[in-house]
């Protein structure tokens, strides 16, 4: 199979089947294209990487590829990585949304942000732009895809935790059982970061409650109050958007 760019089908095959979990969405949606679409993909990414700045001089002045360069007569690991990685999150719709999040706040000079008490800086973060590798390869706005396909939250949830949806009617009432309990949906487990914290909260029938704990969760799953975390009944629910109107995550009080 013929080289595009750097790397062939079968490579990209097998570096994907080396670098992510059977599980990882990136590495399912890769495998349901047919090669026919890889070769578009890797083509794109190869173009991508072509375009982009590079010190130093390619190693033979016929070279048609920026790589490789002097002194180096070898395609470093990390160029053909890179062609792969970015081919990879080309296949994902929810890059391209997010690379122009990243856009705009590069445009408008914004270099951190913060979502509640988590953090993260733009200028050289998640895209990398800017950014050196210890090669010395400029990798300009090349996104991580296992970063950029997942909301800018997510990477701050390293716990997990049990939710349950309350159930609900067709006009959004939480449904009791004859008991006057509300009924849940079955557990499921969730990325989540846990946190102590006192604070009274007011809910919707005007009553104060002491939390202890709150939650913060990405968009992947919707958050209201009554759902519940670790069998805990959440008293309140923040929900955070970015400057595109998307959802980027919850913080919630139970």
């Amino acid at each position: 199979m013929a080289n595009i760019g750097y790397v062939d089908v079968t490579y990209a095959d097998e570096y994907v089947a080396t670098h992510f979990l059977s599980t990882d969405d990136l590495r399912f949606t890769w495998e349901g294209l047919s090669d026919e679409d890889k070769e578009v993909l890797l083509q794109r990414s190869f173009e991508s990487i072509e375009a982009l700045p590079f010190s130093g001089h390619k190693s033979q002045p016929d070279q048609q590829t920026a790589f490789p360069r002097c002194p180096s007569t070898e395609v470093p690991n990390s160029v053909k990585a890179a062609q792969v990685e970015n081919a990879i999150a080309l296949s994902d719709d929810s890059t391209s949304e997010d690379a122009a999040f990243y856009e705009k706040l590069w445009q408008w000079g914004v270099e951190s942000y913060s979502i509640g008490n988590l953090s993260e800086r733009t200028s050289s973060g998640a895209w990398g732009r800017g950014s050196t590798t210890s090669y010395g390869i400029h990798v300009g706005w090349l996104p991580n895809c296992k970063e950029a396909s997942m909301s800018r939250m997510t990477k701050f949830l390293k716990q997990t935790c049990t939710f349950e949806r309350a159930k609900r009617d067709s006009r959004g009432n939480v449904q009791l059982d004859k008991f006057g309990e509300v009924i849940y949906e079955s557990p499921r487990q969730l990325k989540c970061r846990r946190e102590r914290v006192i604070r009274d909260v007011q809910t919707n029938t005007g009553a104060v409650l002491r939390s202890s704990t709150r939650y913060f969760t990405d968009e992947s799953v919707e958050v209201n109050a009554d759902d519940r975390f670790d069998g805990k009944a959440i008293l309140e629910v923040e929900e955070y958007t970015n400057q595109l109107g998307r959802t980027e995550g919850y913080e919630s009080y139970v």
